[in-house]
């Protein structure tokens, strides 16, 4: 969840992960927005909107900014916006990622092709989490195994070294 802290605080180590063993392993992120996070919806619509127009490597700069940006989307911070005003206020986040302004509100619109795409992907990414068992985010697992306790990357190095090798 982008709008989530404990997620934000465990993305660096998920990073560090990710760069020792992309080589040797297939890493998939499934962008859960929790429901009682309000903008949580917007922002991993936003994600979708990226990585279509952009790629993977866009999307990751996506969420490293939303991290890094995530106070101004709290609750909080939010209560008294709009929906358009919260999509406004993500639409920065996706153009530092490397998208126009045009295509992150074509792709924010769900009237549009692409919108209606990026939509659905966002639906259908929370459901097959949920379908999946999740509850609570961060929420990893390994070859479809739930997993816990994964704190340090000596802790990932552990349970991957003996997969990969």
């Amino acid at each position: 969840d982008l709008t989530c802290s404990a997620c934000r605080d465990s993305w660096p180590l998920l990073t560090q992960v990710y760069q020792a063993y992309k080589d040797r392993v297939h890493f998939m992120y499934r962008i859960f927005p929790l429901p009682y996070h309000q903008q949580g919806f917007i922002v991993a619509k936003g994600a979708q909107v990226v990585n279509a127009y952009a790629g993977s490597e866009a999307a990751f700069k996506y969420i490293d900014t939303s991290y890094a940006k995530q106070p101004a989307i709290y609750n909080s911070a939010t209560a008294d916006m709009t929906y358009n005003e919260v999509v406004e206020l993500v639409s920065e986040w996706a153009v530092s990622s490397g998208i126009s302004k045009d295509q992150y509100y074509n792709g924010m619109n769900s009237s549009t092709t692409i919108g209606s795409q990026c939509e659905m992907n966002t639906r259908y990414m929370w459901k097959y989490v949920t379908l999946q068992g999740v509850y609570a985010t961060p929420f990893v697992s390994i070859d479809g195994l739930k997993t816990m306790g994964l704190d340090t990357f000596e802790d990932w190095a552990a349970a991957l070294d003996p997969l990969v090798a």
